[in-house]
């Protein structure tokens, strides 16, 4: 029985003291930002903040789209069209 020691242990899940919601122990719930009773990160702000970055890559993605829009390769001549051409130009 050497290494017994050495196996996979259950993680210890703990229920939050503020929203109620299951949370790994010895760290901050993940759902509402509270640990042992106060608050660690503020995820209101940090909503806004993705919103707002969001907004701005789509912006950004419309502008990309519309200068595709814009620079529209030109069609390519057949080779009747070419032909047409070299025949005025030696005329």
């Amino acid at each position: 029985m050497r290494r017994s020691h050495i196996s996979l242990k259950p993680k210890s899940i703990k229920v939050c003291s503020h929203c109620g919601e299951p949370a790994l122990a010895h760290l901050m719930c993940k759902d509402c930002g509270y640990y042992k009773g106060r608050k660690v990160i503020d995820y209101t702000k940090k909503a806004v903040k993705v919103a707002r970055s969001t907004k701005s890559s789509t912006v950004a993605q419309a502008k990309a789209d519309k200068a595709k829009e814009k620079a529209v390769k030109p069609r390519t001549k057949t080779r009747a069209e070419v032909k047409k051409n070299k025949e005025k130009k030696t005329n």
